[in-house]
């Protein structure tokens, strides 16, 4: 049996996962719906533009000094939208922007929560703690103790945990010019970390979060997917949608094993654990459960559980 330690919760909802003798993650399991299929998508059509409407005085040169990169010109876009005068628009009319010319706005990503040893080292050699609410911008390196932890939430809803003994690096995120088009880039130097990645509205088929380690660059559309790192071998494992990884695409419910001799072809992930015995919400502990009947037979090493709350702090029972 698995017990946890009895203490006093607020509503908590919990994921667990089987790890097998080669060291991939099996599917998420949870209370309220054990082994549920999740509904897929149609691939989305990829998008390269965004469609600007035309506000009272606008003019080509002056949209080009407000959302346009350096270097790029108002005549590509009088050009792309046949534009006879590029000083008088009709408002409310729609400008077709091209996302390459789009000028990079910085964002910056907010600490959700923060517990045991989590801290901050910038670019200027600086440290500091970790605390909820807490802004960090790219270059910032997080970094997470022994029993520690640290979650995110991106400029576009997108969110990741950082384990144990982990070290990320914020190298890149940003908004393309007053679009919803956000692109990030994190690094993994070791460690686990946990996305939930938002699909992007105005990409939704091309990659617009990477994560990447020493060994491999996972690119990521919107998905749910866990990477972890020791710096010589890399794993990945999607939960849900699809992850580019190296050669591969790997499907929901596969994961890879990446070393500087290659990228493994992708494997089946095991069975989600069964939870049907135990209640669809936990409001005490301790939380307890067979754990051979929960493996369902399959060669399991050991168990990873996350508590996950449902309800505020405040509203502890």
């Amino acid at each position: 049996m698995l017990q946890f330690p009895v203490k006093t919760l607020p509503v908590w909802t919990l994921a667990c996962c089987l790890l097998n003798t080669a060291g991939v993650y099996g599917a998420t399991g949870t209370t309220g719906a054990p082994g549920a299929p999740r509904k897929k998508a149609n691939a989305p059509v990829q998008q390269t533009e965004w469609a600007y409407r035309v506000e009272s005085g606008d003019t080509l040169l002056a949209l080009q000094a407000r959302w346009l990169r350096p270097g790029a010109r108002w005549q590509t876009l009088q050009k792309l939208n046949r534009v006879a005068d590029p000083r008088r628009l009709q408002p409310g009319s729609v400008l077709r922007f091209p996302l390459a010319l789009l000028r990079e706005e910085p964002l910056s990503a907010e600490v959700l929560h923060s517990h045991g040893q989590a801290w901050l080292e910038r670019a200027d050699g600086t440290r500091q703690v970790l605390q909820a609410a807490a802004a960090v911008v790219a270059g910032d390196v997080l970094v997470t103790g022994e029993q520690s932890s640290l979650s995110l939430r991106f400029a576009d809803g997108s969110r990741s945990q950082l384990g144990p003994h982990s070290r990320l690096r914020l190298e890149r995120m940003v908004r393309l010019g007053a679009s919803t088009a956000v692109q990030t880039r994190l690094r993994l130097d070791s460690g686990a970390v946990d996305s939930q990645v938002t699909p992007n509205p105005v990409q939704p088929g091309a990659p617009h979060f990477e994560l990447r380690s020493p060994v491999i660059n996972l690119g990521v559309r919107g998905t749910e997917f866990r990477a972890r790192s020791d710096g010589i071998v890399a794993q990945a494992e999607v939960l849900q949608g699809k992850v580019a990884a190296g050669p591969h695409t790997v499907a929901e419910g596969y994961g890879v094993s990446a070393s500087a001799s290659g990228v493994s072809a992708p494997r089946a992930l095991l069975p989600a654990p069964e939870f049907s015995a135990l209640p669809a919400l936990v409001q005490r502990l301790p939380l307890q459960w067979d754990l051979a009947a929960a493996a369902s037979g399959a060669a399991v090493v050991r168990y990873r559980a996350q508590l996950y709350a449902l309800k505020p702090a405040e509203h502890l029972v």
